[in-house]
């Protein structure tokens, strides 16, 4: 999801913060809306910040004249979906946390704790009793503060009319001549655009 929004921002020569790129800085900063707010200033226009995990702090620390026009969307899927897709990606993915040997997992990882059963049932039962609640907890608890809206990964994916992402930019504050391009950069990394397949295949 995050290069659809990058491209877009390619696309509109708007400035793009995918959150993660910032490593370190962002997941132990106690003072991430200084980051954000920094990187506003510096855009001093419209901007597109990402975060694939949806952490982002209190924006009421940001000055006033920031906030004023903050929009935002959150992602929502099943989560029974989750814990399907999460059983596959898990024993695959790099992320540097499924590489720590575990205590509770007789000192292994938990990918090879994933690669140890045989079968996907098990795999789904092992995400379900793990990560997979941690993922539940954080949809349910989310703040919106006012200025998030929920978008279904399930009425995304098959937007082949680009209906809902267009109810979603409009939401976002993208104007009427910078939805053509913007759609365009959608349908372009979308599984049905012939894109970067990978996109939308989120856990």
């Amino acid at each position: 999801m995050s290069n659809v929004f990058r491209e877009i921002s390619y696309r509109l020569t708007v400035p793009y913060l995918d959150v993660n790129d910032l490593g370190v800085a962002w997941r132990e900063s106690e003072e991430r809306h200084r980051l954000l707010q920094d990187f506003i200033s510096r855009a001093q226009g419209k901007v597109i910040i990402f975060d694939g995990s949806s952490q982002f702090p209190n924006l009421s620390l940001i000055e006033p004249d920031f906030t004023l026009h903050f929009r935002g969307v959150r992602m929502i899927r099943d989560p029974r979906d989750v814990a399907i897709s999460a059983a596959s990606y898990h024993a695959r993915a790099s992320e540097p946390w499924l590489h720590v040997p575990r205590e509770k997992f007789g000192g292994l990882t938990y990918q090879q704790k994933n690669r140890s059963f045989s079968t996907l049932k098990e795999k789904i039962l092992f995400e379900l009793d793990n990560s997979h609640r941690r993922m539940v907890r954080q949809m349910v608890s989310f703040n919106d503060q006012g200025v998030f809206c929920d978008a279904k990964y399930e009425d995304l994916i098959d937007d082949t009319s680009l209906t809902a992402w267009r109810r979603i930019l409009s939401y976002l504050g993208f104007e009427e001549r910078e939805m053509e391009p913007a759609l365009a950069a959608v349908s372009a990394k979308s599984l049905f655009g012939g894109g970067d397949h990978h996109e939308f295949h989120v856990t």
